[in-house]
């Protein structure tokens, strides 16, 4: 968690030289869009990229007006565990906050998935 992009600037970009601004993000997403919309005509999803993908683990154990979650940590374990058997590259959250998740987020759209067959994304 060390690892989080930075604060949102006053305008509300997030660029620091290795995170692309909005802007650049948008530009990406939109490639990306064309991409899929590519692949969903096609009978089959394509599996065989050269990595399987990224496994992003959202996990929420502790809330501010709620009772904390039980067995959570359990579940993420367990998760964690299967999906590294499935050889996707997994990435655990635990208890982020909304800019926080939101930064995450966005770092994670501008990343380049293209060598990927999925990308997961769970709480």
């Amino acid at each position: 968690m060390d690892d989080l992009p930075p604060e949102p600037t006053p305008n509300n970009e997030f660029y620091d030289g290795n995170i692309p601004s909005i802007t650049q993000t948008d530009q990406i997403a939109s490639r990306q869009r064309s991409q899929n919309a590519r692949a969903l005509q096609e009978e089959e999803y394509d599996t065989n990229h050269r990595r399987r993908g990224m496994a992003i683990i959202l996990n929420h154990e502790n809330f501010e007006l709620m009772s904390k979650r039980e067995g959570t940590n359990r579940d993420r374990d367990a998760a964690t565990a299967v999906l590294t058997s499935m050889q996707f590259d997994v990435r655990v959250y635990n208890d982020l906050g909304r800019d926080e998740l939101f930064c995450v987020l966005l770092a994670l759209a501008s990343e380049d998935h293209s060598d990927c067959d999925c990308l997961l994304v769970t709480s």
